[in-house]
């Protein structure tokens, strides 16, 4: 079902994208579409990362209510720093997440691993957080970012097509 819009963002990008979902406090990568280029993000399926140092995990988290993100940070094991760029604050974690709702999209800048960045949409289906996320190469991403963030809004039309019956929500939006 979801495999065919996976492809379909890694050809439209040209970069890794991959399905994720909230794993208690980590996010875990479900499915992975490798990009083709020979220097690319890689990650195996099954594989977890930290929720405040990924763009999926904003985008994650963008999905949810205030009330229930609050309620979520109250569990949170803390804001560990992984690179000079990880967010290591709630507050500036918060205001991260905020822009990204604003923009439309969601990104990390290195925050996880140096020299990757990572483009994510958040997104309900089945009442349950998901995020397809772009990642690649710091300079190459940040070159296309306007661009990838536009090409990640468009694939809500796919994930309607793949998904029929999910109910799904975006932020800012009612389901279908």
């Amino acid at each position: 079902m979801i495999e065919p819009v996976l492809a379909r963002v890694r050809d439209l990008t040209g970069e890794t994208a991959l399905l994720a979902k909230l794993a208690d406090d980590k996010v875990v990568y479900l499915i992975v579409a490798e990009s083709k280029q020979t220097i690319r993000f890689s990650h195996q399926p099954g594989g977890f990362k930290a929720v405040h140092a990924t763009s999926s995990g904003k985008a994650l988290l963008s999905v949810l209510s205030e009330d229930e993100r609050q309620k979520w940070f109250k569990t949170y094991p803390g804001f560990a720093s992984y690179t000079e760029t990880t967010l290591t604050s709630q507050a500036a974690f918060d205001r991260d997440l905020q822009a990204g709702i604003q923009r439309g999209w969601q990104r990390s800048l290195g925050e996880n691993v140096e020299d990757v960045m990572s483009i994510s949409l958040g997104f309900k289906a089945y009442e349950q957080p998901f995020a397809i996320v772009v990642a690649g190469p710091l300079g190459r991403m940040q070159k296309n970012e306007a661009t990838t963030g536009q090409q990640l809004k468009e694939v809500k039309a796919l994930l309607y097509a793949a998904l029929p019956s999910a109910n799904l929500t975006f932020v800012g939006e009612d389901s279908r």
